[in-house]
């Protein structure tokens, strides 16, 4: 079994890029799955800085995740605290809160917005504490939407996860030339049977995915509700292998977070579907001493492949694991750059300042 590189939203991607959650939200009728918005059609939704509230018992989900990068492996932890209407749609208003194990780096958080008719969840970029306080998060591709991985899939397919038909089959269900943001390919979702080992009792799902971004499966378990919200939200979702990304529900209760934000409606960014380089490109790429690299927009969407020299592929690498608007530490560039030298070309981040800018790494390898 190959596994090429993956970001999670591959994953999550489905999970992809499949870079969570699965929501069991049944209904006699099937809700048409909304539409995930262009990029244009952001400022509109994301301008609803302080929806009108509806009272609910606030929910915590936290998960721990592993293999979210090189050596990456944290906490995250989910908070479910409001119901209003976005769009004129019913959704959920939370935030999320990111702990890395290094005790250098600081906690981060990020706002999402989940909509109850189809599951699925908008995330906005990640900003300190103080930056919760304000009204003006804007939504980015992220595939750390992992208590609602499978509903993200299925809204990308044009299809409805909460639709009582894919909970009572027993035969594969076929997704097939998805493209989720950052990948494309096609899904089989095998149902299996429940288990009530974990953290709560969840249905097991096999999900065997072929894209450009992995060739492989999942085993993912999804509980049909958790307190009182009627969303099916993952509780377990591994790879095949242990190198691959995983998540575990570890726990969950009925509380709000314990910092000051300001709840928004966000809208899911849709991103264009940029195609990937042929083999040919590839190679002459690297017969002129460069490689080809991905380069995002702020918004976290692919916007082209290009032929790169070492010393630009590791400012973009700083890129992706900051704040966009951090600067390119020259320290961490050198580091990188001399770990690249050395054939060493993946690293642990070693600490990030208050302002969520990358300010060292550590542990150079294969």
């Amino acid at each position: 079994m190959k596994q090429k590189t993956m970001v999670l939203g591959s994953v999550v991607i489905l999970v992809l890029a499949i870079s969570g959650g699965l929501f069991f939200y049944f209904q006699n009728e099937k809700t048409i799955p909304a539409p995930i918005l262009r990029q244009s059609e952001q400022k509109k939704e994301d301008a609803e800085t302080k929806p009108a509230e509806e009272s609910i018992t606030p929910l915590r989900l936290d998960y721990a995740i592993s293999n979210f990068g090189p050596g990456q492996s944290n906490t995250i932890s989910y908070y479910i605290e409001n119901k209003t209407t976005c769009d004129n749609r019913p959704a959920y208003l939370g935030l999320m809160e990111i702990r890395p194990n290094d005790k250098n780096s600081q906690t981060q958080y990020a706002k999402f917005t989940i909509y109850a008719d189809n599951g699925q969840m908008a995330v906005s970029t990640w900003v300190n504490e103080t930056g919760m306080a304000f009204d003006d998060a804007v939504s980015k591709y992220n595939d750390l939407d992992l208590p609602l991985t499978l509903n993200r899939l299925f809204a990308y397919a044009g299809k409805n996860f909460n639709d009582r038909e894919y909970w009572e089959t027993t035969s594969p269900i076929l997704l097939k030339n998805v493209f989720t943001g950052q990948s494309t390919g096609d899904y089989s979702i095998i149902p299996q049977e429940n288990d009530d080992t974990g953290a709560v009792p969840c249905k097991k799902f096999k999900m065997v995915v072929k894209s450009t971004d992995t060739d492989g499966f999942f085993n993912v378990c999804v509980a049909r509700k958790i307190g009182d919200i009627n969303l099916p939200f993952v509780v377990s979702m591994a790879f095949e292998n242990a190198q691959g990304p995983g998540w575990t529900l570890k726990n969950f209760a009925n509380e709000k977070s314990k910092i000051a934000w300001i709840p928004q409606c966000l809208a899911p960014v849709a991103c264009e579907n940029i195609i990937q380089p042929a083999q040919s490109e590839r190679t002459a790429c690297n017969l002129r001493g460069g490689q080809i690299e991905t380069n995002f927009d702020q918004q976290g969407c692919v916007t082209e492949y290009k032929c790169m020299t070492q010393a630009e592929i590791a400012a973009a690498t700083i890129a992706r694991m900051q704040n966009p608007e951090c600067l390119v530490s020259q320290k961490v560039l050198d580091k990188i750059l001399q770990c690249r030298k050395n054939n060493l070309p993946n690293f642990d981040p070693a600490g990030y300042d208050n302002s969520g800018c990358l300010a060292d790494i550590a542990n150079c390898r294969q």
